[in-house]
């Protein structure tokens, strides 16, 4: 990991035409870096965190441009905190139907990477409250009292993201996918989806060094795990003959 303590700021931007509006930057041995904020104080919050990190002479990362103290931060977030900044940064690039099945994924998802913690909620509450609370801007929606409750429970009970660097959690992760919420095994195709959201989040990671690799890649898959089998009474539409089978009168 390369780092340099050559390390200059610049003024807090401010950006009418966007949400979080208030941009902090700076530029580490000349690479240009950037974070932006809902609001001033956080901006202002951040830019004194790192100006002093610099005056403390801690290295600054040349990938991420963070000095060492906040990247041992950036790399220990849990897998909550993960997914809604993924989602974030993901949500305005992606068509409908997209951020439907990057929010059903992560839903399914989020549960399984939490640890033992008591007043757990019910698995339908706690879906819920995660479909509500991944989506982002106008499309969120306010939350119940059981719902909130239920995030809260997560919050607390959410592994860090390095902790997909077990393979015994992608395992988890893996059979969570591959079965419907009735328990039933999910369709090669349908886990095949949610298996492309995953490795979506867990490139996110990468990028963000937060795992060394991605666990969801083909070449690294836990030993011994294999995608589900085709359910043997599954209908082939290509076999049926007549494109109206599916009709009732």
């Amino acid at each position: 990991m390369e780092s340099s303590h050559e390390v200059r700021f610049r003024q807090i931007e401010e950006r009418k035409d966007t949400t979080a509006r208030f941009r902090v930057r700076w530029v580490v041995a000349g690479r240009r870096f950037g974070r932006s904020f809902v609001t001033r104080g956080l901006a202002y919050s951040f830019q004194a965190q790192i100006i002093a990190a610099a005056r403390n002479g801690q290295g600054f990362d040349l990938e991420t441009g963070l000095p060492q103290s906040l990247l041992r931060i950036n790399r220990d977030v849990t897998c909550y905190e993960h997914a809604r900044e993924f989602l974030a940064s993901a949500w305005a690039g992606a068509a409908a139907k997209s951020r439907v099945s990057m929010i059903e994924t992560l839903s399914v998802a989020l549960p399984v990477l939490t640890r033992d913690l008591v007043r757990e909620p019910a698995p339908e509450v706690l879906r819920h409250a995660l479909r509500q609370a991944l989506n982002q801007n106008e499309h969120a929606r306010p939350l119940g009292r059981d719902e909130v409750r239920a995030l809260a429970w997560l919050q607390r009970a959410s592994r860090p993201i390095a902790a997909l660097e077990d393979p015994s959690v992608v395992c988890d992760v893996l059979d969570a996918l591959a079965t419907r919420l009735d328990g039933t095994p999910a369709a090669p195709e349908y886990f095949s989806r949610r298996r492309r959201v995953m490795h979506r989040v867990l490139a996110y990671a990468v990028r963000k060094r937060r795992l060394s690799k991605n666990p969801l890649s083909k070449g690294n898959l836990p030993e011994g795990w294999s995608e589900p089998p085709r359910p043997e009474d599954a209908v082939d539409p290509r076999s049926v003959g007549s494109s109206n089978w599916w009709r009732t009168y």
